[in-house]
């Protein structure tokens, strides 16, 4: 188990490897290699109530995921 400073509500597998994950900040990738987390993007960034959860990877490899808050 690693601490990666944030909290993760759900995550899906990267084909190229490593994750693609829906956290409190919003949507990032994860290296499993290298530990590092690359913001993707905050959509919600102007609620700071709002978390990211129940994710899935899609047929077609999108990441789908829903906000609560």
């Amino acid at each position: 188990m690693r601490d990666l400073g944030v909290l993760i509500g759900s995550f899906g597998f990267r084909r190229d490897g490593g994750l693609v994950a829906a956290t409190k900040h919003g949507f990032c990738y994860l290296d499993f290699q290298t530990g590092d987390l690359t913001a993707i993007a905050d959509p919600e960034a102007d609620r700071p109530e709002t978390t990211f959860n129940d994710g899935r990877t899609g047929p077609g490899g999108q990441f789908f995921c829903r906000f609560h808050g």
